[in-house]
């Protein structure tokens, strides 16, 4: 949920964040996780009790929530209408095509989100949601190394 913190913190403070590399940006995370929990475990919320989201990224057991989750992550919902995340810094989004917590599809609708000009997401073809292989590394690092010679080259025309 760092890439939601991120753009949060873009929107809130534009001055002070000069860039973003958001990796498999889990924006709309909550909806997404409600709707894919089915109707026993979301009743078995509403009713006060707490369920496993069954996650492979985390440790066993650590993955238990209650509705108190869902209400808290649902404050932090951002606007989905083209254009309407008023991020103006270059933003680079890294996401793997075989995302099966954050599907690519996030990625690509954040795109159309984002109101800044310098936008761009790099697909990882064989790339899954934690894009830990060498090749997602080397993207990682060059999606940042680009944006640090970027952001010194402007500073240097200042």
């Amino acid at each position: 949920m760092g890439g939601l913190l991120a753009l949060h913190a873009a929107l809130q403070r534009p001055t002070r964040v000069a860039a973003l590399v958001l990796v498999a940006p889990a924006v709309s995370l909550a909806d997404r996780l409600w709707d894919r929990l089915g109707e026993v475990k979301q009743q078995a919320l509403l009713s006060g009790g707490a369920v496993n989201l069954g996650s492979d990224y985390v440790a066993p057991g650590a993955d238990e929530v209650s509705l108190a989750f869902f209400e808290e992550a649902r404050a932090f919902a951002l606007p989905e209408a083209p254009g309407s995340l008023d991020v103006r810094c270059p933003v680079r989004i890294l996401h793997g095509a075989l995302d099966d917590v954050v599907p690519v599809e996030v990625g690509q609708r954040l795109v159309s989100q984002l109101a800044g000009d310098d936008v761009v997401l790099t697909v990882a073809k064989d790339g899954d949601h934690r894009l830990s292989s060498q090749r997602d590394i080397g993207l990682l690092m060059s999606a940042v190394a680009q944006l640090e010679e970027a952001l010194q080259a402007a500073h240097q025309q200042e």
